[in-house]
């Protein structure tokens, strides 16, 4: 949309229809929309869109959804033109007041207000429909009630969800009381007396609308890629920290998420201890967080770099910790020495940022995968660099995530750039191995895979990119993070026999 005086660029992009009346055909041509006072004119073709011309209303000038009866119409201000799809045909079982909306197109804007118009005439404007911007409108065709979400704070007359009739005169709102207070809505649905609501921070819930019941039927991270993922080293548990400040406890068992920590900050990494009675969390700004697995409080925290921590590791022993940042530098804590958390050593002759850590089995050695894509090994905690191939092949690894090393070099495909693969892990057992990629393809080989381009089963369901990957303790699952879809994956695994 271009906010001029006068002005205004409407882009529609109209999806398909919900299952009630799926099956419409999608036209070949486009329509424009263009207004002028309370008409509007629809031009067909395929020429460039119209703008809205003339003196308009303020609050039309900036539209944020439209729904149908026939069709559902999402603004899209990044496409030009708009598509059309056909209506549906009659259903048998839809009554007759259901035609009033199928007849009526309703847009909403970002002042709050819901404009009815009957094909190209504006009839009446709804007026502060909610206190704040209608993001969501969804109607349903058998009995012809909308159901509109938006920004709202609760209150004994208002919500963020409410359920219209087909003439948008008597609404009844639902307010979200979930245990923490929900006040912008961004999806609606409706359907066998239940409303399902998409929020702003990443949940799902569903409303009854006899009882306005409310369940949280999804949880997930609000914003930014996922960066960290540790899963527990004896429980089908996991976590997850991303860019929107905070870190999740998920049970794979039982599907849900168990507690959740906001930082407050972005954070990139995270690790249990081996134990699994203390999470190391490394922060975007340098930071980086012990947290106590039983209470959630925290043991102590240390700033000694300005850069995103990328990597951080507990020792097999629970006495060191190392962090890796992107200053080209790996740093030791030893944890006996209480919650001050004194640096005792430093790695500091890093060609490039770290990417991935590794401690030896015996904690004596740590491997450190740069971003020059070099693979580096140095003692704990003196920080000396060990150049000895000998003395290096002789060392047990407690975890492999390195995507550098003869061990893995089958995971390089013939064409893959350095970039291509993000994260790596090999099983508990050292037997397989899965990466995950730029592509969103999750990998699985045999390990090691010490010759190029070995054979491996590709799994899809991320979209690029795979951040980050874990097998679950026992080898029963493996988690991936993905980056651009902000999405958690749980994959089985089915052992077979070579």
């Amino acid at each position: 949309m271009l906010p001029f005086e006068g002005r205004v660029l409407s882009q529609l992009q109209r999806y398909r229809q919900a299952p009630a009346v799926c099956g419409a055909r999608p036209r070949t041509h486009r329509y424009h929309l263009e207004m002028a006072g309370r008409c509007q004119n629809r031009q067909q073709g395929r020429s460039q869109p119209a703008y809205l011309c003339g003196r308009v209303p303020t609050r039309l000038r900036f539209p944020v959804c439209l729904c149908g009866g026939e069709t559902r119409e999402v603004l899209d201000a990044g496409r030009e033109g708009s598509a059309q799809q056909e209506g549906a045909p009659e259903h048998p079982g839809r009554r007759p007041d259901a035609d009033y909306a199928r007849r009526r197109l309703r847009c909403s804007t970002i002042s709050g207000d819901v404009c009815v118009w009957k094909e190209h005439v504006l009839c009446r404007v709804v007026a502060r429909a909610h206190t704040g911007p209608v993001f969501a409108m969804y109607t349903t065709l058998r009995d012809g009630l909308i159901v509109t979400g938006g920004k709202e704070r609760p209150s004994k007359e208002g919500g963020a969800v409410k359920l219209w009739d087909q003439e948008l005169r008597r609404c009844r709102a639902f307010r979200l009381e979930t245990g923490q207070v929900t006040d912008c809505v961004r999806s609606v649905c409706r359907g066998k007396g239940k409303i399902l609501v998409g929020t702003k921070n990443a949940e799902i819930i569903e409303v009854g609308e006899k009882n306005a019941a409310c369940s949280v039927l999804v949880h997930g991270h609000v914003d930014g890629p996922i960066w960290g993922l540790a899963t527990h080293p004896s429980r089908d548990f996991f976590l997850s920290a991303a860019e929107d400040g905070t870190v999740i406890l998920w049970d794979i068992a039982d599907k849900k998420m168990l507690n959740k920590v906001t930082l407050g900050l972005a954070a990139r990494t995270v690790c249990y201890s081996p134990e699994g009675d203390m999470v190391a969390i490394g922060m975007k700004n340098g930071e980086f967080i012990v947290l106590l697995v039983s209470s959630l409080k925290i043991w102590g925290k240390k700033r000694d770099r300005r850069c995103p921590i990328h990597d951080i590791r507990f020792s097999p022993d629970s006495r060191f910790l190392a962090v890796g940042s992107s200053e080209n530098s790996v740093d030791f804590y030893d944890l006996s020495l209480g919650p001050t958390l004194n640096r005792v050593s430093c790695c500091r002759d890093i060609p490039s940022f770290v990417i991935q850590m590794d401690f030896s089995a015996d904690s004596r050695y740590l491997q450190v995968s740069t971003g020059c894509y070099k693979r580096h090994v140095y003692e704990v905690p003196s920080g000396r660099h060990l150049l000895d191939p000998a003395a290096i092949d002789r060392i047990t690894w407690a975890t492999w995530t390195s995507i550098l090393g003869n061990e893995v070099l089958g995971i390089w495909s013939r064409h893959a750039e350095k970039a291509d693969i993000n994260c790596a892990c090999v099983s508990h057992s050292g037997i397989s191995l899965v990466t995950g990629d730029d592509f969103g393809m999750v990998k699985l080989f045999d390990f090691p895979c010490p010759e190029k381009f070995a054979k491996h089963k590709r799994f899809l369901g991320h979209s690029p990119h795979v951040t980050n990957i874990r097998f679950t303790s026992g080898d029963r699952h493996v988690v991936s993070a993905g980056g651009d879809d902000c999405s958690l994956f749980v994959w089985r695994c089915v052992h077979t026999p070579h």
